[in-house]
């Protein structure tokens, strides 16, 4: 007769909950975080897929939708759209003060996917932790599906707020493709 496996630790055997990491913070010090879920968004465009993966390799169309809200103003500092190529990018809050991210595109595959790390810059108070985006671009026929995947983020709160910037943003990019005819070649 078979017996249910015993608890170890409080959890079924299989059941690892939630795991835990240690990092360096920006000042050197240890900070253990957890590793959470990472964020998925998917939403549908009616644009062809290369129209809708040409709206992420132009630094000029990306500063007219990237942005979690209308009221934020995006900047590209920097946009080297190649595997290896590094980007930054500043967003001014409607309060007058600016954050700003970076990271390095790490493959380029158009336009079947895009994929880049994700770090921003103080004082915003995710500073100095590396996360990573993969986008996918799905033909559909006359419509492209994205799925945004940002994964290794430290905790909840960090995804929950990139989950309503991701969201702000491809609710932006549905108007800028309505108006806006992309150049493709």
């Amino acid at each position: 007769m078979a017996t249910a496996p015993p608890f170890i630790l409080g959890k079924q055997p299989g059941s690892i909950g939630r795991l835990s990491r240690i990092k360096r913070n920006e000042t050197g010090r240890c900070m253990t975080s957890s590793v959470v879920t990472p964020l998925v968004l998917r939403r549908s465009y009616p644009r062809d897929r290369l129209c809708v993966f040409d709206a992420f390799a132009s630094a000029h169309a990306m500063e007219q939708w990237f942005s979690p809200a209308s009221d934020i103003a995006t900047k590209i500092i920097e946009f080297d759209f190649r595997s290896g190529g590094r980007y930054r990018i500043a967003f001014s809050l409607p309060d007058g003060t600016e954050t700003s991210l970076r990271g390095e595109f790490t493959r380029i595959d158009r336009p079947i996917q895009l994929c880049f790390t994700w770090r921003w810059e103080k004082p915003d108070p995710h500073a100095g932790l590396d996360t990573f985006v993969t986008i996918d671009f799905i033909d559909k026929g006359a419509i492209t599906e994205v799925v945004v995947s940002h994964a290794k983020m430290e905790d909840s709160e960090a995804r929950d707020r990139h989950s309503a910037g991701w969201w702000g943003a491809l609710e932006r990019l549905h108007a800028w493709l309505e108006l806006t005819t992309v150049r493709t070649e």
